[in-house]
């Protein structure tokens, strides 16, 4: 994933994000709120952080990639041989 705002707690977000790949998401859900379509995130960062450890990020853009390249950037763990764990796209 990419860096999503720290200083980020609750609504939904459009921000900008940054370019390194520091920690994972998963997309658990989606849905609107007061005109807003969003997905829901889980962040690998605990419950501590957002909404309990999840955060909506707006969909419906009308950009291919999405807010912070959601659409776009993806990846999947994958078993190393004998050497843990890596990450495919």
């Amino acid at each position: 994933c990419l860096c999503v705002r720290v200083a980020w707690l609750q609504g939904v977000f459009e921000g900008t994000c940054g370019t390194q790949l520091d920690h994972a998401l998963t997309a658990v859900g989606y849905g609107s709120s007061n005109g807003h379509d969003y997905i829901v995130m889980k962040n690998s960062w605990g419950g501590g952080w957002g909404e309990q450890g999840y955060f909506r990020i707006k969909r419906g853009t009308g950009r291919p990639e999405g807010v912070c390249d959601i659409y776009r950037i993806a990846s999947y763990p994958t078993k190393n041989n004998g050497t843990g764990w890596g990450w495919g796209a």
